[in-house]
């Protein structure tokens, strides 16, 4: 049964980083990721639906629980899909270009695989470097893209020229803290530490209008609500309501949305269908067999080849990548009662450049 879930947190949630958190000099502040990884969200998910069906929990349910699919986590803006920004593209302030009113405006520049480009490079396999067309900054905390920019950008082979809508992605809350005595039950002096939450509501529009006047020129600042978009397939239907999700057990709406999963516009169906290059976008974080490079391509006649899921027929050749620092995975595996081991993720946005040759 496919049930499309929209979480949003009723209380700011921390969902950590590896970074380590104690009374040590250095580490007293506890720092959370910008997005959920997709296996926080299966866990919660998964531990929901055992605990309403009254599971015991032991191996064999666990085994059950690993078989729920859970696909997540795509951002929701104001009830609006948004897209990990593709890392293709650079968004960057041109300061040499001083003409009128154009002096510091705002570029975009895309990065294509550098066909000709003499003196090769120590890329594996063959691979061909990507071709950068200016000498720039890009911009600060463009994190992710509306679903009309990132449509926009995959349609134009060439590059849209249109500059996308943009955001930094949920607003963070930084609280500081006091450690207390248990035994006289006041503050200890000097062991101050904060931590820092995630934000599924951005009033500061509303509460702080002047300080968040618009400039001449752009538009006045919005209330943003957000919320993580997931796609769930369970043997029976399952309640949803309330829950406590991340770390200190933050408070969480979980309610089913009456909308679908995000499609694959027409226009751009199409589009591939015609094309005999193509890019392919993550819009999650993914772990491959092969680290950067996706389980199935295999090596054939010193390139990699191979056919993409759900895509019998198809055969491509992978030219090119833009791959962002990995991302370290861990947790602690309840089954086994021990830490998991550290796997590393491709972020999101990370873009995979290929030829048809099938």
């Amino acid at each position: 049964m496919t049930t499309i879930l929209k979480i949003t947190g009723l209380d700011p949630l921390l969902f950590r980083d590896g970074r380590p958190f104690g009374a040590e000099e250095g580490s007293l502040a506890a720092r959370s990721l910008p997005l959920p990884h997709p296996s926080t969200l299966a866990g919660f998910v998964r531990t929901s639906y055992g605990n309403q069906q009254g599971w015991e929990w032991n191996s064999d349910r666990s085994i059950e629980a690993k078989g729920i699919e859970v696909h997540s986590p795509l951002l929701l803006r104001n009830n609006e899909v948004i897209f990990a920004a593709p890392a293709d593209a650079v968004l960057y302030e041109d300061s040499e270009d001083k003409e009128g009113d154009n002096k510091h405006k705002k570029k975009r520049m895309s990065l294509r695989p550098c066909l000709n480009s003499a003196g090769g490079s120590d890329l594996p396999e063959g691979m061909l470097p990507l071709s950068v067309t200016a000498v720039c900054k890009p911009l600060s905390g463009v994190k992710f893209w509306s679903a009309e920019s990132m449509t926009d950008w995959l349609e134009n082979a060439k590059g849209s020229k249109v500059m996308p809508e943009y955001y930094g992605g949920l607003p963070t809350e930084d609280r500081t803290h006091v450690a207390m005595d248990p035994k006289t039950g006041k503050g200890i002096d000097g062991m101050l530490y904060s931590v820092n939450r995630l934000g599924f509501e951005d009033y500061n529009a509303e509460l702080y209008p002047d300080k968040n006047k618009p400039k001449p020129g752009e538009k006045p600042k919005e209330k943003e609500c957000w919320s993580l978009l997931l796609r769930v397939e369970t043997p029976e239907s399952i309640r949803y309501g309330t829950g406590t999700l991340g770390g200190e057990r933050g408070l969480a709406r979980v309610e089913t949305e009456s909308g679908t999963w995000p499609a694959c516009p027409p226009n751009l169906v199409k589009t591939l269908g015609e094309a005999t290059q193509i890019r392919m976008v993550l819009a999650t974080p993914a772990i491959f067999s092969g680290g950067w490079l996706p389980g199935w391509l295999t090596k054939e006649n010193g390139a990699w080849i191979g056919t993409p899921p759900g895509a019998e027929g198809v055969k491509l050749k992978l030219i090119s990548a833009a791959v962002g620092r990995r991302e370290p995975v861990s947790g602690w595996d309840f089954e086994s009662k021990c830490p998991k081991p550290v796997r590393w993720m491709v972020p999101a946005g990370a873009v995979y450049f290929f030829e048809v040759v099938g």
